[in-house]
C-alpha cells in the first residue's frame, strides 16, 4: 500500500500517529507498511497540532487486502479458480487470467495475479504452473 501525504490549511504544524514516525511529523506522511499486519479490520487517529496549537483529527478505517497464498498446478490441467480475493467483491487480472479468477496453466513457470479490491487497492499473488513428469524408460 502506497504511503499516504496529509495536507492541511494551516501548514507548518506537526501531525502524530502510531506510526508517523518522528522524522514525518512536519511532512504528514502516513506510512500504512509500519501498520502491524493482520486480516481484522482496524482503525487509526492522526492528529495534526498546527503552530497555533489548534489541533484536529482524523480517524479512519483499515481495510487490509488480501490475494490469499500461493497456488500451484500442473502443467495444462483445467482451469482452476483463485482463491483468497479479500475483501470480496473485487476482481482479478493477470496472465492467463480473467476477472472472475479463473486461471488457464498454458504455460510452465511463476505468474503474478493481482486482486483489485473494490475500493482501488491491489494486492498480488503468485500462482506457479509445474511441469507435468515424463516417463524417461517406457517399457
Amino acid at each position: 500500500m502506497a504511503d499516504w501525504r496529509y495536507q492541511v490549511s494551516i501548514p507548518n504544524g506537526d501531525f502524530y500517529s502510531s506510526v508517523i514516525p518522528p522524522n514525518q511529523r512536519k511532512s504528514g506522511i502516513y506510512e500504512f507498511w509500519r501498520l502491524s499486519s493482520g486480516d481484522s479490520l482496524r482503525s487509526d487517529t492522526v492528529t495534526y497540532v498546527d503552530p497555533n496549537g489548534c489541533i484536529v483529527r482524523d480517524t479512519f478505517q483499515i481495510i487490509p487486502i488480501s490475494a490469499g497464498s500461493t497456488q500451484a498446478v500442473c502443467h495444462l490441467t483445467p482451469v482452476f479458480k483463485l482463491t483468497g480475493g479479500s475483501p470480496v467483491g473485487g476482481f482479478w487480472s493477470g496472465p492467463y487470467t480473467d476477472s472472475l479468477g479463473n486461471f488457464n496453466p498454458l504455460d510452465t513457470g511463476s505468474f503474478t495475479v493481482t486482486y483489485h479490491a473494490s475500493n482501488g487497492c491491489l494486492a498480488n499473488k503468485t500462482v506457479r504452473v509445474n511441469a507435468n513428469p515424463i516417463i524417461l524408460n517406457p517399457i
